[in-house]
């Protein structure tokens, strides 16, 4: 039988999804990383609940801002991550 391996996380959505714009699954790759959108989506300001990819990501010109609380954490679990897995 094959391996297979897995990755669990948690739900970061919450049950507030009167208030999101658009999902993202970044993955920090471009092959295959895209979700085809129409023309009319491409205009919309939210994609509702669609998971689009990082393709998406910056041919939508998009940003993710948080707090300079969550800044200053979020860059210690990266460098800690990138560490790890050099």
């Amino acid at each position: 039988m094959a391996e297979v391996n897995c990755f669990i996380m948690d739900n970061l959505l919450g049950k507030d999804f009167n208030n999101i714009v658009r999902i993202y699954d970044l993955k920090g790759s471009t092959k295959g990383r895209i979700v085809p959108l129409t023309p009319q989506e491409m205009q919309q300001e939210s994609t509702g609940l669609q998971v689009l990819k990082d393709l998406n990501y910056t041919s939508l010109k998009e940003r993710i801002e948080i707090g300079s609380e969550y800044k200053s954490k979020l860059l210690t679990i990266i460098e800690k991550d990138a560490q790890f897995l050099a």
